[in-house]
């Protein structure tokens, strides 16, 4: 399999945010007398957000004080995935481009500027631009596909879920799911991959 665009979701794939994410929320539900499990809720954050609120029981008001901690750039920062800005410069000097789609708001692009990535993208949508529709969904897929005239045979979404990678499949495009935790055995993708590094096999050049 051999690609030239990449649509690159954000969390789990750009930046190892989970850890954070986890430890937040862990601080969080502590606050209101209720003891959970790292390790538990670490694998059900990279599922979904609204699952793991609907599973502890979260109210509307803690869940909302949850996500501002948890999307708030703060110290310590979680870090880029150690081969990411290799990646993405490879694929740009290869001729092709990279795009980020994520349900993160703007602390997203706020990363990216952190550490010096926004530049390696074409295009970068969070859930505050106009287009955004939630993953699976191939709304906002097929509009950067319409808006930058790429070739969906061409074109790949990389994530790490599984909702990631259907978005991609729905917009008839090609998709790689980043199973570092090995959590799959079940997947649509294309291509399973564990190291960021394995998508240097599938760059055209």
């Amino acid at each position: 399999m051999k690609a030239k665009f990449f649509i690159w979701d954000f969390d789990g794939t750009i930046i190892d945010t989970y850890p954070r994410s986890t430890q937040i929320l862990v601080d969080t539900m502590r606050e209101v007398g209720v003891e959970i499990d790292y390790d538990k809720y670490i694998v059900m954050l990279r599922d979904s957000f609204g699952k793991t609120k609907q599973h502890l029981n979260m109210s509307d008001e803690l869940f909302d004080l949850y996500l501002k901690r948890a999307c708030t750039l703060s110290e310590p920062h979680p870090a880029p995935y150690k081969d990411v800005p290799e990646l993405l410069e490879a694929i740009n000097k290869s001729g092709g481009k990279n795009f980020l789609y994520t349900h993160r708001d703007k602390s997203a692009l706020e990363y990216l500027d952190l550490y010096d990535l926004r530049h390696l993208f074409t295009e970068c949508i969070t859930c505050e631009s106009d287009c955004f529709v939630h993953k699976p969904a191939a709304d906002v897929i097929e509009h950067l596909i319409k808006k930058h005239r790429l070739d969906k045979e061409d074109t790949v979404m990389v994530g790490d879920r599984e909702i990631d990678v259907l978005s991609g499949k729905n917009a008839g495009c090609k998709a790689i799911l980043f199973d570092e935790r090995r959590i799959y055995t079940e997947t649509s993708a294309d291509k399973k991959i564990y190291e960021l590094c394995e998508i240097l096999n599938f760059i055209e050049k």
